[in-house]
């Protein structure tokens, strides 16, 4: 590969691809409207479950189990702070995007590194398989609500505006969550550098090359600083979005895990419940994922630390080994990535305990409403 072609796989690598993130850019209109239409469209998603909600509770439909009546007001309930969540959380994205903006402007200038190739090559990797996982949530999605309006256990009808609405949330989901996902990824391949950088030194070392170990561990460690606030500043930019993944979708999840639960349900139910449980799950493994693998690569850069600080051939003076201690110390405190409303780090700890207690409450569910 030539440097032109080089210079052109870089920068097309290296250029968000998702619609918001165009908006934010302000590359075109459509992508700006898109964006809007999208919060809009959340809003007045909102709007009706919250009628319906209020409808609900005036009047039970005839025949209708009263657990089941009282699950679904649980999961519409669950819908409607989803729905403001989620169209507030693309409005912030959109007044917060000089935040945006400038990480992208940060990870442009840092990827033109010795390493850039491979980072980009890590990038690539990844957005493929995240595409190709988009793309099935999306076919899922439209299957189940195709399901939904026509097997609806209430045999309430719906209207054409209801229909469309639904289908824009869907996809307006769907074009976050590859937003979230690109940039997630970006900020992954800012601590694989640190990977990369770090087997290349301790290789350096061992063949006992003439390595300036002293400036190359402080000009890292610089790099290491100013990639953390970037981090805390898309923590800043995510921190809605967090909430609503591990917030309101755990609830979602636990609506459904109680409504599998109970009994006296179809089976054109049953399977409509499985495949929107499905389509949550991915949603929260594929968000969980990538959110963690930021805590989890910035810790598993103190493993490479430590092993290089003992390799051979290393030349242990006080200002190396004060340099290689106070790397050590910063990524001990294990506080770097997202966090749950700024308090808990979003880390692989975190996911399986939040996963065991949703999955317990939603097996109790249906003692609560016997």
């Amino acid at each position: 590969m030539d440097y032109n072609k080089l210079r052109k796989f870089i920068e097309k690598s290296t250029k968000p691809s998702s619609i918001f993130a165009k908006s934010l850019f302000r590359e075109n209109i459509v992508s700006q409207v898109v964006q809007l239409c999208t919060s809009i469209s959340f809003l007045l998603y909102a709007l009706v479950k919250l009628y319906k909600i209020h409808d609900s509770s005036k009047n039970t439909p005839l025949g209708v189990d009263r657990g089941n009546f009282t699950y679904n007001n649980c999961t519409r309930i669950a819908n409607f702070f989803y729905a403001i969540s989620v169209s507030a959380a693309i409005l912030l994205y959109k007044y917060n995007s000089k935040k945006y903006v400038n990480y992208i402007n940060y990870f442009q200038s840092s990827i033109k590194n010795p390493f850039g190739l491979k980072q980009i090559l890590y990038v690539n990797k990844w957005q493929k398989i995240n595409r190709f996982i988009i793309i099935l949530l999306s076919l899922t999605g439209l299957t189940i609500m195709t399901l939904e309006f026509y097997y609806h256990p209430f045999s309430l009808t719906y209207d054409y505006a209801e229909i469309i609405l639904t289908y824009m949330c869907e996809s307006g989901l769907i074009l976050e969550q590859q937003f979230v996902l690109e940039t997630c990824i970006y900020l992954q391949s800012n601590f694989v550098f640190f990977h990369l950088f770090f087997d290349s030194l301790t290789k350096k070392v061992i063949e006992n090359l003439r390595v300036d170990v002293y400036h190359a561990i402080k000009s890292v460690r610089d790099i290491h600083s100013q990639t953390i606030e970037f981090t805390r500043q898309l923590d800043s930019f995510f921190r809605l979005k967090v909430l609503n993944t591990f917030g309101y979708l755990a609830i979602y999840s636990i609506c459904n895990i109680g409504l599998l639960a109970a009994p006296d349900q179809t089976m054109i139910r049953i399977l409509t419940l499985i495949g929107r449980a499905i389509f949550i799950a991915t949603i929260l493994c594929l968000s969980s994922y990538h959110f963690a693998r930021v805590n989890y690569l910035s810790i598993q850069v103190y493993n490479k630390v430590h092993d290089f600080s003992l390799s051979r051939n290393l030349i242990r003076s006080i200002e190396t080994m004060n340099e290689i201690k106070l790397f050590l110390l910063r990524i001990s405190r294990d506080d770097v990535g997202f966090t749950l409303a700024g308090q808990c780090v979003v880390s692989v700890n975190f996911i399986s305990s939040l996963a065991i207690i949703t999955l317990t409450i939603g097996l109790a569910l249906p003692g609560f409403f016997k």
